[in-house]
């Protein structure tokens, strides 16, 4: 009884005392190679091959699979669910227009997705560039326009989102391919090479972080920092800039973590914050790593090398 009770005291102790748990090290452990950009893709993390096949590693397993492409097609980009993105046909001819089909993650049936005429964004054609649950992106290649246009998955449709402001963000998994933003949350504003631009505000949920960039030619913020942002609540710096920090990486996040880079001389580390314990731990990671948090686990890519991180 006595050591029930012990043993109780223990944890509501280490409940009401978050710095108790920051003590534990951040590990990590190398789980294989990895391709070029790699990508989160619901249970797994995606990348393409030399041949043009999806390599996959299933991030609760560590299984790895191979999905060959269909004929004279390659891999583009794969979306939150795991459905690929595929480009098919040569760039035998201009305008180029690739054929775009979708392998679904359940069902591995592939089908057809349209493609709208080049004319519409440029001389050149355009390159499939990026997949959502309900619109795909293509790159222009022509001169007569520039960015990232949305085609429908559902009927071909095409969309041009424009410059949405401080309270909008993109999202092409939603029907809409725009979400507003809940009062407490904020796209940060950053200077850009024609005048004040806006920068990126990932979201999850109620929570939202963002990387705030010091600008000397706008004066728009005093400091880089990190900042998280909560609906119905005021942000918050979680790592600002200091003689050791100088620069941080976009954050990612999901409903458990924060997670970004933290840039010094000749180093950088790997800022990982728990929203539930509310304290944040660091590890010593390369200067190229690429983050990926999808599924509730965080990895880190860098030098061909796909490294699992344990919190």
């Amino acid at each position: 009884m006595r050591t029930g009770v012990a043993l109780l005291l223990m944890t509501v102790g280490l409940l009401m005392c978050p710095a108790a748990v920051s003590a534990q090290p951040v590990r990590l452990v190398d789980v294989g190679p990895v391709g070029a950009m790699p990508q989160p893709s619901g249970p797994w993390i995606s990348w393409r091959d030399q041949t043009g096949a999806t390599l996959r590693h299933a991030v609760r397993t560590g299984q790895r699979s191979t999905l060959p492409a269909p004929s004279a097609c390659a891999h583009v980009a794969a979306d939150s669910a795991g459905d690929i993105l595929y480009g098919c046909g040569a760039e035998t001819t201009a305008p180029y227009t690739p054929r775009a089909q979708v392998r679904d993650a359940a069902t591995g049936a592939i089908v057809a997705l349209p493609v709208s005429s080049p004319a519409l964004y440029g001389e050149n054609g355009l390159a499939l560039h990026s997949l959502g649950r309900a619109w795909y992106g293509v790159l222009v290649r022509g001169p007569k326009a520039d960015g990232v246009f949305w085609v429908s998955r559902a009927d071909g449709r095409v969309a041009d989102v424009g410059d949405l402001g401080q309270h909008q963000v993109l999202d092409p998994d939603r029907p809409s391919l725009v979400r507003r933003l809940c009062r407490g949350m904020l796209v940060p504003q950053e200077g850009q090479p024609y005048g004040p631009g806006y920068g990126r505000l990932a979201v999850a949920g109620v929570h939202a972080a963002a990387t705030y960039r010091r600008d000397p030619d706008f004066g728009l913020h005093r400091r880089d920092r990190v900042v998280l942002q909560r609906c119905g609540g005021t942000s918050r710096t979680l790592q600002g800039e200091s003689r050791r920090a100088s620069g941080f990486s976009d954050p990612v996040i999901d409903a458990r973590t924060v997670a970004w880079v933290s840039y010094e001389r000749a180093s950088a580390r790997l800022q990982v914050y728990s929203l539930r314990l509310r304290i944040r731990r660091s590890v010593a990671i390369p200067r190229d790593a690429q983050l990926l948090l999808t599924d509730r686990r965080l990895h880190v890519a860098s030098a061909g090398r796909l490294v699992r991180v344990f919190l």
